[in-house]
């Protein structure tokens, strides 16, 4: 209690920054001291006291405007004075969602120390089981406890480099947000501690997070109406009327995508790099909206949307997660932590490919190495010449695709699929199966009289996947979309 004055000038006359947490060690606090006795004004307090005996207890005070509550969900050991405590500034790196802080205190020699590190990754299993993207900071004095199986268990670094008590690192801070802090300086004692204070504080350096355009085209249901009133009255006479299959096809996607740019206007949506892999450019879209409606002082809006993005995340991540954790056991905390921590890696770090004679840099030129490298495939071999084919003229008669069948087929398209190159949605060919049945199934017969395919279903948008790292022009393996209806 009598260092509670010196330890107040401290955090109100900050080292070289903005002091928000304070952790304390050996707190000697009992039951007959309060934590009212040791507040400071303009800093919550959180404490766990030893209740055996006297002396050790750890502390933490943070800032007022920084909400934060201790993790009740945690059982801690009684023989542990260990102190779980989660942390919400309004302001955090994209790839943090919250900081979990916990403040150690462990007695040299302990027969404890065991217990303690199997306690630490037990509780980290649990936290990034269901919060992946967790900030964790454990530090106090861990007195020469092993903590080599606490940073291997989740990939985290012990970070201060001198000195705290004589020529021992004695306290210690383990974390697995590093790249967002400067070293720690360790600098005087307080009172009359024997064990140096250290400052750990943010980094200062931006992170470049690259921000890339798309385009996207939204289905909102009263477009839906409209355009289902223009589908439903439209004859399709230019593609009927049509001779060859490449003018119906040019006939029936001119008509098409002139009714979509009214009906569905696109909408040019920021993706940034640092973006979580399940949020999309419709999710970014409602949380523009959101963001407007808050600017605007509209509550009921700003509420709805907020409710709609949450569950529309929700969603996304949920499905994102049980798509790549296929067959791994929901009940397996720490199997469930592994697969989501290699899948985070393998989508925050984007893959270089690289080509010889082109600067990595440049992306442009990149994509014209491996679009001509995966274009020497079928150029190295000569043009089919279809004379030569003696069972390649059509059979007698030319088989016809009739209009029910083409409806239902369109019927059973996946409305989830993504538009390939024609950029037609597979909603909507779900939705109006029915009035596109007409104009496709004439293409197609039109196709199988001439032989021949529309250009626009021979395109494909092709995604370069890697066979192995790193990755090189010569081990790629082209993924292809193309149009739904082809």
């Amino acid at each position: 209690m009598n260092k509670v004055d010196e330890l107040e000038a401290i955090l109100k006359q900050p080292y070289s920054s903005h002091n928000d947490i304070a952790v304390l060690t050996e707190t000697w606090q009992s039951n007959m001291i309060t934590d009212d006795y040791l507040a400071v004004d303009g800093f919550q307090i959180f404490t766990k006291i030893r209740t055996e005996r006297s002396g050790g207890g750890v502390a933490i005070y943070v800032r007022d405007n920084i909400p934060a509550m201790v993790l009740t969900n945690i059982t801690v050991p009684e023989e542990l004075e260990c102190l779980w405590l989660q942390v919400r500034p309004y302001r955090l790196p994209r790839q943090v969602s919250s900081v979990v802080v916990c403040a150690v205190y462990i007695p040299p020699k302990s027969e404890h120390q065991q217990t303690l590190v199997n306690h630490i990754v037990r509780t980290l299993d649990l936290l990034k089981s269901k919060h992946p993207d967790v900030g964790l900071v454990i530090l106090g004095d861990l007195n020469r406890t092993d903590t080599n199986p606490i940073c291997r268990a989740h990939a985290l670094k012990q970070v201060v480099d001198k000195p705290t008590r004589n020529d021992a690192i004695l306290d210690v801070i383990i974390t697995n947000i590093k790249n967002l802090y400067s070293s720690p300086v360790v600098s005087t004692l307080v009172g009359r501690s024997d064990h140096n204070t250290i400052y750990w504080s943010p980094s200062g350096n931006k992170i470049v997070n690259g921000v890339h355009v798309r385009s996207v085209r939204p289905l909102p249901k009263p477009s839906m109406h409209e355009f289902g009133r223009w589908i439903t009255a439209h004859q399709w006479e230019e593609v009927l009327n049509a001779t060859s299959t490449g003018e119906k096809s040019d006939a029936f996607y001119s008509t098409i995508n002139a009714a979509l740019d009214l009906h569905f206007p696109t909408k040019l949506v920021k993706l940034h790099t640092n973006d979580k892999p399940w949020i999309t450019a419709e999710i970014k879209v409602l949380i523009k909206k959101r963001q407007v409606a808050f600017a605007e002082k509209k509550t009921f809006l700003w509420r709805l949307l907020h409710n709609k993005v949450s569950h529309a995340i929700s969603r996304a991540k949920k499905s994102f997660y049980q798509i790549r954790l296929q067959g791994l056991k929901s009940s397996d905390p720490s199997g469930w932590h592994k697969g989501i921590q290699m899948i985070t890696n393998q989508t925050q770090k984007p893959t270089v490919i690289s080509v010889t004679g082109i600067p990595q840099n440049d992306d442009k030129a990149i994509a014209e190495g491996i679009n001509l490298d995966f274009a020497s495939v079928c150029q190295s071999r000569p043009p089919i010449n279809l004379k030569e084919l003696p069972a390649y003229l059509p059979a007698e008669p030319t088989p016809q695709i009739k209009v029910w069948d083409m409806y239902n087929a369109l019927k059973k398209m996946c409305a989830k699929k993504s538009a390939g190159p024609d950029g037609l949605p597979g909603k909507l060919i779900k939705e109006f199966a029915c009035e596109l049945s007409i104009p496709v199934s004439d293409i197609f017969n039109s196709s199988l009289v001439e032989g021949c395919v529309p250009q626009i279903w021979k395109d494909a948008i092709v995604v370069p996947i890697p066979k192995e790292t790193p990755a090189t022009i010569t081990k790629l393996r082209p993924i292809s979309l193309t149009a739904l209806l082809a």
